[in-house]
């Protein structure tokens, strides 16, 4: 079991909060989006052979796989539950869902925020 946000916040103590321009910066950005991508990982992929790719990040960009249209409502859940926990919020103006296959158009996905 993956430990909470809230049970590794706990470890590293801090007084200073990370200014825009700091090395620090993209390092623990990227540490925040990994776990956040990771409390989505059990619901979403594909699988190409044997490998399954789950989802791909760059920068404040993130692209989530799943195998069906079933699986988009609790995968953007998750993806925003964890997103709040870090004081990010997802913008679902933003937030595209594009079908990569021959298959019909993907209906209208109707989220459940936290926020």
């Amino acid at each position: 079991m993956r430990p909470s946000w809230q049970e590794l916040h706990g470890l590293v103590p801090y007084i200073f909060r990370v200014r825009q321009g700091c090395v620090l910066a993209p390092a623990l950005f990227r540490i925040a989006i990994d776990w956040i991508m990771s409390m989505c990982a059990d619901k979403a992929g594909v699988n190409v052979r044997q490998s399954l790719f789950t989802d791909i990040d760059y920068a404040d960009d993130a692209v989530l796989f799943a195998e069906n249209d079933a699986q988009w409502t609790s995968i953007l859940e998750s993806f925003d539950v964890a997103a709040n926990t870090m004081g990010l919020h997802t913008s679902w103006a933003k937030t595209k869902i594009q079908n990569v296959t021959s298959g019909p158009s993907l209906p209208s996905c109707h989220i459940r925020t936290s926020s």
